[in-house]
């Protein structure tokens, strides 16, 4: 019997929420765009996370539905498996469409999805995606 710990993944999926958010504020940012030096000028700057979340939650939640298999798949090394990696892969899969689906940005923000055991998971992630990242650009 296989303990599937979703933990682990559902606070990655959290963090992607996060990151996305974070970035999408400064992109839509008429200060950064403007190449303004003063923090008050900045958009992004003025809002709290949880105003970003709410902001872009269906953008990007409907980004993360169509690319979860991708995720699912940079993370996947962090994850208890059983012998059967298809059964495995389509557990973690459906928990993840479930959570997306029914999640909002209030319950990211305060759900505690990203604790301080599961942060050193998430970032080693996102570590080892920026490395592969480097090294196709090496490549190019």
């Amino acid at each position: 019997m296989t303990f599937y710990y979703n933990d682990s993944w559902l606070g990655f999926l959290s963090e992607n929420f996060v990151r996305d958010a974070l970035k999408r504020s400064q992109d839509d940012c008429p200060g950064c765009r403007d190449t303004m030096n003063s923090a008050l000028l900045h958009l992004h700057q003025q809002m709290s996370l949880l105003d970003k979340l709410r902001k872009y939650y269906e953008e990007i939640r409907g980004d993360l539905l169509t690319s979860i298999t991708a995720l699912y798949t940079k993370f996947e090394k962090k994850l208890p498996h059983s012998n059967d990696l298809e059964k495995d892969k389509m557990i973690y899969l459906n928990v993840a469409r479930h959570f997306l689906l029914t999640s909002n940005a209030e319950t990211l923000y305060y759900g505690r999805y990203i604790t301080e055991g599961i942060d050193s998971y998430v970032a080693e992630a996102f570590s080892e995606q920026k490395k592969k990242k480097k090294a196709r650009d090496l490549r190019i």
